[in-house]
């Protein structure tokens, strides 16, 4: 039976001699899909007894076979050029048939010719693979981060669709990863190959790919759970799996096996060759990142071209790994103890959780003292101790109810209400401020401001919005102000301070501001910090109850609109025709009349547009919202000096 060889990736195929074509016709190879002139005389049985015997030629790089008859040999040295890898190797025509692939070299390529090779074959084919990686970005990273840009303004008071677009972005994420990736590795292992082939390639072979990335996943992420070590192993194992699918189209569970055969003799050399890489790639990044003001940049264009260039790196150790000799398996099965091994790993998850859930239910008790005694030495306890805490969970303090003041009540208590100070602090009328703490990070220094506050009537309605720090600048020696402003943590929602109560035994309310200051910046150098602390003081204070019968309802209190949008098991959405200050809380309870506590907020304002969304720690049954219809705001300038 006459075997069919195709000349650009070196797949057989037998035909029997009657399915033969009369005349020449051009063929297509099934598995690398490329076209080629098939002369079937060449295979008759006569042409085939006349004909002298053709040299198989093998490719010492990538294994490559093929055909040549003998009078196409040249007579002396030749060079001859690989059509799947494009490289280079010499021919002479007194020397013997080459070998059979089993005398190939018993030890690896060595690192230097293993990356001077990789950086050849990087610089022929290296940018259509960059191409391909580029856009991975382009396709799947750019819409998924416009879409997280954008879509939470859409989707916030709709948990429904916040699931749905989760799962429709993962979703998109896998399946556009999985066909760059395929269409990477074919481009990889063909180089006959277009971008544009190995595109079609990859989309036809995505679920394939797609499957053997989560097993991968999988697999080294569950030997990782088990103290790092079996996720090493894997690693190295499967290090080579895409390339098996890519080159014989063989999947899944079998891919692994494959790849996992070819290391099974060589781990050690490939481990060293791995790691050698990855100190390279360390390296180089470090060194990178050093350079002024363009370290970043530069760090970013060397990663992109790393990537491309490791994936060649692979490829070779993965082609001269076949090339070397194999021991024979015991039988044909798939190895399980790796898939036993990582399903350990995944249950330690449950059985963590679930011993650390048991220890929490045994001693509540500590865990509340603990919290306790934290607070107690940040709010100075000594003097002025917390409230006790129950052996239940915490229950949220009792607020007073609003009392009608004026203006000239505020007034009248501001000039009366007077904060002792002492060295440490900076008396500002009814608040003393003082810096209590530095903390020294290399990229993100900062300190603490700490402020103390008579506790003036209707204050703590709004503890998160009635006292804020604006800071101004933060001078060294050499007054250059190391105030960071752009930093995330200095945006307005920032500045207001968390005041907590002193506790029953003092009227104060005590709070902390963070100061985010320039990389590099130690506490020596902090000569003086200015700025201005602002009291919101509330005025007119109405109050308004809802429950899931007011929803849609456009309601009025304290002369602004406001508008119940949602009111889900422990969260409500609203939206108010005023600023976020005017709402100076929102309590709710559980149908027990229990109040709960607060588990977060989050607002947009637009103009004189609010949208808010406040969330619960149970499952409300009212709420009731304290708002003010008018406020005054007091100014205190500071300047500490060292």
């Amino acid at each position: 039976m006459p075997t069919i060889s195709c000349p650009h990736c070196g797949a057989k195929r037998n035909m029997p001699q009657e399915k033969l074509p009369a005349r020449k016709v051009r063929a297509r190879c099934p598995q690398c899909r490329q076209t080629f002139n098939f002369d079937p005389t060449d295979h008759l049985p006569h042409r085939n007894a006349a004909k002298t015997t053709t040299r198989s030629i093998n490719c010492p790089y990538c294994s490559l076979p093929r055909e040549l008859p003998i009078k196409r040999l040249p007579d002396n040295h030749a060079t001859l050029t690989c059509r799947r890898c494009r490289r280079n190797f010499h021919l002479n025509q007194n020397q013997a048939d080459p070998e059979p692939e089993s005398t190939a070299p018993r030890k690896l390529i060595s690192t230097g010719k293993l990356l001077t090779d990789s950086w050849e074959l990087f610089w022929q084919r290296g940018w259509g693979l960059l191409g391909l990686y580029l856009l991975c970005f382009l396709l799947i990273f750019a819409p998924l981060a416009l879409a997280a840009l954008t879509a939470p303004k859409m989707i916030m008071n709709h948990p429904w669709l916040i699931w749905s677009c989760l799962l429709l972005g993962i979703s998109y994420a896998v399946i556009g990863s999985a066909w760059i990736t395929a269409s990477m590795f074919h481009y990889i292992v063909d180089s006959s190959l277009g971008v544009k082939t190995a595109l079609t390639l990859g989309w036809q072979h995505l679920w394939n790919f797609a499957g053997l990335l989560l097993l991968w996943f999988l697999l080294i992420a569950g030997g990782s759970l088990l103290l790092i070590i079996p996720g090493i192993i894997f690693t190295i194992w499967f290090l080579f799996c895409q390339y098996v699918l890519a080159e014989e189209g063989v999947g899944g569970l079998k891919a692994l096996e494959k790849s996992r055969q070819l290391v099974r003799d060589y781990w050690w050399p490939v481990f060293g060759r791995f790691m050698l890489l990855m100190l390279i790639t360390l390296t180089i990044s470090n060194l990178a990142g050093r350079i002024p003001a363009i370290g970043n940049s530069i760090n970013l264009v060397l990663s992109l071209l790393l990537t491309p260039f490791s994936l060649f790196y692979y490829y070779l150790l993965y082609e001269d790994l076949k090339r070397c000799p194999q021991r024979p398996s015991r039988d044909n099965s798939l190895n399980r103890t790796p898939l036993l091994l990582a399903l350990c790993g995944w249950l330690l998850i449950p059985a963590v959780l679930l011993f650390a859930n048991h220890q929490g239910d045994l001693s509540p008790r500590l865990s509340a003292g603990e919290n306790r005694t934290i607070l107690n030495k940040l709010f100075d306890a000594e003097e002025f101790p917390l409230a006790e805490f129950s052996d239940q969970s915490n229950p949220p303090p009792k607020r007073r109810p609003p009392e009608p003041l004026t203006q000239a009540d505020y007034e009248r208590l501001l000039a009366e209400k007077l904060l002792p100070e002492n060295q440490q602090e900076l008396s500002l009328g009814p608040a003393t401020l003082s810096a209590e703490q530095f903390w020294a990070d290399e990229k993100e220094p900062h300190l603490w401001l700490k402020l103390r506050l008579a506790e003036l009537p209707n204050l703590a309605l709004s503890p998160r919005r009635s006292a804020r720090i604006l800071i101004r600048e933060v001078l060294d020696s050499a007054a250059r102000n190391r105030y960071d402003h752009l930093h995330s943590f200095e945006n307005p929602a920032f500045q207001w301070v968390d005041i907590l109560s002193g506790g029953l035994q003092t009227e104060q309310l005590s709070g902390i501001r963070s100061v985010y200051l320039k990389q590099g910046t130690r506490l020596e150098q902090i000569r003086s910090i200015s700025g201005c602390l602002e009291i919101n003081l509330p005025l007119g204070i109405k109050t308004l109850q809802l429950d899931r019968a007011d929803i849609g309802k456009k309601l009025k209190v304290a002369g602004k609109f406001l508008q119940l949008e949602s009111f889900g098991k422990n969260r409500i959405s609203l939206i108010f025709q005023g600023k976020l200050s005017e709402i100076l809380s929102i309590q709710a309870v559980n149908r027990q009349h229990e109040a709960l506590q607060d588990a977060g907020i989050n607002w947009q304002q637009h103009g004189e547009k609010l949208t808010l969304s406040q969330m619960f720690s149970g499952e409300i049954d009212s709420v009731t919202i304290l708002v003010a219809s008018d406020s005054i705001t007091r100014s205190y300038p500071f300047e500490i000096t060292r």
